[in-house]
C-alpha cells in the first residue's frame, strides 16, 4: 500500500466503500491490499499517447498505435494494417480501390 496519500480529500470517502464492498463480499477480504492499492494508485498512472517515428519512402511519419500515420504537424498522412501502408495520397486516386467497410471491421477487430 504504497504512495497512499493519506491527505487526499477524497481518501476517507474511498476507504469507507472498500470497507463497504468487503462487507457486502466478505470472499474479498483476503484482496484488501490488492483493492486498495488499484483504487489509490489508478488515479496516478500517466495518460500517455506514444507516437513512433518511421520512414515511409522519402517521408518521416509517426504511427500512434491505432496505426494511424501523421506528419511532424500532425497532419493525418494515412494508415498501417496488417502491414500495408494506405497513405492518403493514394487513397485518393480513382485507380486504388480499397473498400472501408473491410478497413473499419479490420481496425475494430483489432481493439
Amino acid at each position: 500500500m504504497e504512495n497512499i496519500n493519506k491527505e487526499d480529500p477524497h481518501y476517507n470517502c474511498r476507504m469507507d466503500t472498500i470497507n463497504k464492498i468487503i462487507e457486502l463480499h466478505p470472499q474479498l477480504l483476503l484482496d484488501k491490499n490488492n483493492i486498495i492499492s488499484t483504487v489509490f494508485n489508478c488515479y496516478q498512472k500517466p495518460n500517455k499517447y506514444i507516437l513512433t517515428k518511421i520512414k515511409v519512402g522519402e517521408e518521416y511519419l509517426y504511427k500512434d498505435p491505432t496505426g494511424m500515420l501523421f506528419d511532424s504537424n500532425m497532419k493525418f498522412k494515412g494508415l498501417i494494417l496488417d502491414s500495408k501502408y494506405y497513405l492518403e495520397d493514394e487513397i485518393n486516386k480513382p485507380d486504388v480501390n480499397i473498400n472501408f467497410a473491410q478497413l473499419d471491421s479490420l481496425m475494430n477487430s483489432k481493439k
